[in-house]
């Protein structure tokens, strides 16, 4: 009997890190592997992810009813493919990718509004000229892949869109309250912070080595 798997919960970050972790499972196996969509909206999702990752897996997307499951430490325990687009160091002219508004546990991980405030503070000190963007569903996988890809960095919560990004490749300032990053992003390069003003040491840092460099974005 083929199996079908089920995708891990039904957040957009578990459903990337899903096709991620059945993708490498086809690679071992040397065949496709079946991942079964609740709806079809979480089936054009599965699409989607897939057209943007760069991996020799194959995926056969199917409703038919799942008769395997995946377990939750194996797929945030999986490598990220990269994107088919990715950031390139010498190219970070675009915007400052942000978000702060994470679905799961969003009591623990989402900035509170004193604290959006102090990070809006940062930002117009560190970055006066750098468009912000708000990554999010309402621009797609796609979009949200491409804003990546030429985005001077990351400042977000650990959720999907932060998964997206790594697989791009921009450098993540992820930002830690009550839930730890760690938790969901194993083995996974960020640079954590404690709150707005660990986030303001770190980009200050980010913004001197760019300049130390001579590197031709560095604000």
């Amino acid at each position: 009997m083929t199996q079908i798997f089920e995708p891990h919960n039904s957040s957009f970050g578990d459903q990337w890190a899903t096709v991620n972790c059945l993708l490498h499972m086809s690679l071992m196996r040397g065949e496709p592997v079946h991942l079964h969509h609740r709806s079809p909206e979480m089936g054009e999702l599965h699409a989607e992810i897939v057209s943007v990752l760069d991996s020799p897996g194959r995926l056969v997307l199917t409703p038919q009813p799942f008769n395997a499951k995946i377990d939750g430490y194996s797929i945030w325990s999986t490598p990220y493919f990269p994107t088919r687009r990715r950031w390139n160091f010498a190219d970070t002219h675009g915007p400052l990718v942000v978000q702060v508004d994470g679905v799961s546990v969003a009591e623990q991980k989402n900035p509170s509004e004193a604290e959006l405030v102090r990070l809006a503070d940062v930002l117009r000190e560190l970055v006066p000229d750098r468009e912000i963007v708000l990554l999010g569903k309402h621009l797609g996988v796609s979009a949200c892949v491409e804003l990546a890809a030429s985005a001077f960095c990351f400042l977000g919560v650990c959720s999907g869109i932060s998964h997206l990004c790594h697989s791009v490749g921009v450098p993540l300032f992820l930002l830690e309250y009550q839930l730890h990053v760690v938790t969901c992003h194993r083995g996974k390069e960020y640079r954590a912070c404690r709150g707005a003003l660990d986030f303001r040491e770190k980009l200050f840092r980010w913004i001197n080595y760019l300049r130390d460099i001579g590197h031709p974005d560095a604000v």
